[in-house]
């Protein structure tokens, strides 16, 4: 064997380690960005969806609420809205930034919260449309 075959041997063995390297670490990269990928778009995703329709449920319980407050302290108000506003009280709805009206849960889906979340929001909307016609009434132009 010539000293010539012994380098281009030795150059092969240098460049075959340096390319394994390279790639084991390039792997590894895009094995970790690809999970950091994967995590921030299922997170923001979730947080959208929360967001949404944590926005729409304290949204649509903060506008009775404050309808009825205004009503209550207003002299000229009619006596249908007053008694109305009377019937939201006996309710008893938390606020709207109470955690009982948002569904949680550790290890649930989004997309099964999120129906939960819309399902207890149509509940209440049914409850007050039947219950407090008026304000939903107005609410609903």
């Amino acid at each position: 064997m010539s000293l010539t075959d012994e380098k281009d041997s030795e150059f092969s063995n240098i460049t075959e380690n340096n390319l394994n390297r390279i790639h084991n670490t390039v792997s590894k990269v895009g094995y970790s960005d690809g999970i950091t990928n994967g995590r921030e778009s299922v997170f923001q995703m979730g947080f959208d969806t929360g967001y949404e329709k944590g926005f729409a449920t304290g949204f649509e319980l903060a506008k009775y609420k404050a309808f009825y407050d205004v009503m209550n302290k207003s002299s000229s108000a009619p006596e249908t809205l007053k008694s109305e506003g009377n019937l939201y009280e006996q309710l008893n709805t938390p606020t709207a930034t109470d955690k009982s009206h948002f569904m949680t849960g550790a290890n649930d889906e989004v997309a099964r919260l999120s129906q939960q979340q819309s399902d207890y929001l149509n509940e209440k909307k049914s409850l007050f449309a039947k219950d407090l016609p008026i304000a939903t009434s107005l609410f609903s132009r």
